[in-house]
């Protein structure tokens, strides 16, 4: 058991990290992800957040890329630097956001020894004025211990192919915005399909994510924590822990 890792999580996809250096993924703190309010509010707000090292950013939607969350970090602490897939940069470049670094599949970057690589993701992802689809991205976060953000992504085989082949000591893992399932199983997971990219990535321990904020499919606000609770029954998983927002752990 590891005891210098503290996770809270604030809403949605956005997660507060704490270990060697600070970093907060995919930032959402304001009301609305484009026109969908959000049932929850953050669960840290903005003036309770420490100062935030690094932004972990998956891809362009909405509810994952916000520039007001962005610009209100960026202007509390001008150093904190923004990772995003490439073809992000152009988003914020036009925003005013500078400090940041786009990365491809398989690269990384290294802030205070916490290196930051970009992994795969299934899913698709527009955002205007672009007329082409953006990359969509996880993130395998080595820093004493060994962090894996989805991002929001399908189930598939490359979460044990590949991703399995690390230690990973604790994995942010999408589980909302799956129904009706024949529309969303290619772009996201289910909290069944969230509890197989668990197990085939043999983390030691999961914390759910994007769920309870925004509803942005037929699924309600909390069906897929209750869904999950439900599958918790039937099969007995020691390293799962269900976090309300503004709920944190350490490990």
């Amino acid at each position: 058991m590891f005891n210098n890792l503290k996770v809270s999580f604030v809403g949605h996809s956005t997660v507060l990290v704490e270990e060697k250096i600070t970093y907060l993924t995919d930032p959402h703190l304001t009301n609305y992800a484009f026109f969908i309010k959000r049932s929850r509010q953050p669960g840290i707000p903005f003036e309770k957040l420490p100062k935030i090292d690094v932004i972990p950013i998956s891809h362009v939607h909405y509810d994952h890329l916000n520039f007001p969350s962005l610009k209100l970090l960026s202007n509390a602490n001008p150093h904190t630097l923004i990772l995003a897939p490439v073809g992000t940069g152009k988003f914020l470049k036009r925003e005013g956001l500078l400090n940041y670094v786009e990365l491809d599949y398989g690269e990384k970057y290294t802030v205070e020894g916490v290196e930051f690589e970009l992994t795969k993701a299934r899913h698709v992802a527009y955002r205007l004025p672009a007329i082409f689809p953006t990359k969509c991205a996880g993130y395998m976060i080595r820093g004493e211990k060994n962090v894996y953000f989805t991002g929001d992504t399908a189930y598939w085989d490359y979460f044990k192919k590949e991703l399995s082949k690390d230690r990973i000591d604790l994995a942010l893992i999408q589980i909302g915005c799956y129904k009706p399932y024949f529309l969303n199983w290619f772009i996201h997971m289910n909290p069944k399909h969230g509890l197989k990219c668990y197990e085939d990535l043999r983390a030691l321990n999961m914390i759910p994510i994007h769920w309870g904020t925004f509803r942005l499919a037929l699924d309600t606000i909390d069906e897929p924590k209750e869904e999950l609770l439900k599958l918790l029954k039937e099969k007995e998983y020691s390293g799962i822990k269900i976090l309300e927002n503004g709920g944190s752990v350490k490990y």
